[in-house]
């Protein structure tokens, strides 16, 4: 049985499984970290916490949620720096402005 090509170039299919695999584990992993941070912001609340203990815990999970969603869900881990950054930036104004007005 000859090999599979895509556009002329041999494909592994070994590999592509691998990988395939690699990147759901990749997307769980994620996807949990997600869901763990959303439960720390409900458990925040839900133990009625205030002041800058828990505004910091609360940024700082928003923070990384939001750093989660940019580089893998909007995939720009591959993007150049230089539009891979306007959303970084973006999300730290705006957690800079809600840490500065509370």
């Amino acid at each position: 049985m000859p090999n599979a090509t895509i556009n002329s170039q041999p494909v592994n299919s070994q590999q592509n499984d691998l990988d395939y695999r690699n990147s759901i584990r990749k997307t769980f992993v994620i996807w949990v970290g997600l869901v763990s941070l959303t439960l720390l912001g409900y458990w925040i609340g839900m133990e009625g916490m205030s002041g800058n203990l828990a505004l910091g815990l609360l940024l700082g999970a928003a923070l990384i949620k939001g750093q989660f969603v940019i580089t893998y869900f909007m995939e720009m881990v591959n993007a150049p720096l230089k539009w891979a950054i306007i959303p970084t930036v973006w999300l730290l104004l705006v957690l800079a402005i809600i840490a500065l007005m509370y």
